[in-house]
């Protein structure tokens, strides 16, 4: 909850005066910067708490979402390696066999 600036107008008026300023613009300044204040509102600590704790909760939850986007693209590259990978694998195997056969082949010609 906000509230106004608390301020003192006859205060003011009485310091103004002391220092020179005419009793009626002591007056008129003190009035206007009252009407000033009262129309702006001050943050209390609880405000600013409850706004702490608002940003901290949307902060947790985008850096959750971008943990959680970052761990999908992690397992869309895992699955690609593992694909590459079993793809070596069988292109490996594939020239060991035609390694073999062509070695059994030359064998049997000479």
């Amino acid at each position: 909850m906000s509230m106004p600036i608390p301020f003192d107008t006859t205060r003011y008026t009485s310091r103004l005066s002391a220092a020179g300023v005419p009793q009626e613009q002591a007056e008129a300044h003190a009035s206007a910067l009252a009407e000033v204040l009262n129309e702006t509102p001050v943050a209390l600590d609880a405000d600013l708490a409850l706004l702490k704790a608002d940003m901290l909760a949307r902060v947790q939850e985008m850096l959750d979402a971008l943990e959680q986007r970052i761990q999908a693209q992690l397992d869309r590259i895992n699955r690609r390696l593992d694909i590459m990978q079993a793809a070596i694998i069988v292109l490996a195997t594939v020239e060991i066999l035609h390694l073999g056969i062509t070695t059994v082949l030359m064998i049997k010609l000479l």
